[in-house]
């Protein structure tokens, strides 16, 4: 009939199957294939120690986290912080830390603390927020110098319109971000600054 929306059939099997890019729901249904990108400590087969010893009275916890935040604020890399956090906890943590692995079922003594669970927890978890923003500019940064690498065409030395336009582009972007970003951290440091007063 005229004027109507076409039906679109889609083959079941050509079907996607697809599932939530971050859950919170604790009842999913059917078993997923993959979890949240989440913090490792939600990941039963790898152990965070910043997961695990949240909670204690214990205060290297607490002085661990301050080391994290001096070296973001000295403007370090996200791999660098991991190697330095893996450095102080195998050098002077792990000696002392216990693993409860599978709610209790299996005691793992002095736990390997990898540095790809370091990474998505500093990346994923909320108390770092400003690492996964610093994140953020390095994707930007990686983008716009590699995108700059395949502008000019060899054969004919013109500048490719298409390339040079999404460079231009991404280029925009990642100043409309780090004007966000400023503000953000403008807004931060007023808070910082009523809690010191307060």
């Amino acid at each position: 009939m005229e004027g109507e929306a076409a039906e679109v059939v889609v083959d079941a099997e050509e079907a996607a199957e697809l599932e939530p890019i971050y859950s919170a729901l604790a009842d999913r249904g059917a078993p997923r294939r993959r979890g949240n990108i989440g913090c490792s400590g939600s990941k039963k087969s790898e152990f965070c120690y910043l997961c695990n010893y949240v909670d204690t009275p214990d205060a290297s916890g607490t002085l661990l986290k301050d080391h994290i935040l001096t070296l973001v604020d000295q403007g370090k890399e996200l791999h660098f912080i991991a190697k330095a956090v893996q450095a102080i906890y195998d050098n002077e943590l792990r000696e002392f830390s216990v693993w409860e692995k599978e709610g209790g079922k299996t005691i793992v003594e002095k736990p390997e603390w990898k540095t790809s669970s370091i990474v998505r927890h500093l990346l994923m978890s909320s108390e770092f927020e400003v690492i996964f923003e610093a994140y953020q500019s390095q994707v930007f940064k990686s983008m716009i110098v590699r995108q700059a690498e395949r502008v000019v065409d060899m054969d004919s030395g013109s500048v490719d319109e298409g390339a040079a336009k999404a460079l231009m582009t991404t280029m925009r972007n990642f100043d409309e971000h780090k004007s966000r970003m400023r503000l953000l951290g403008n807004k931060r440091r007023r808070v910082d600054t009523k809690q010191d007063l307060g």
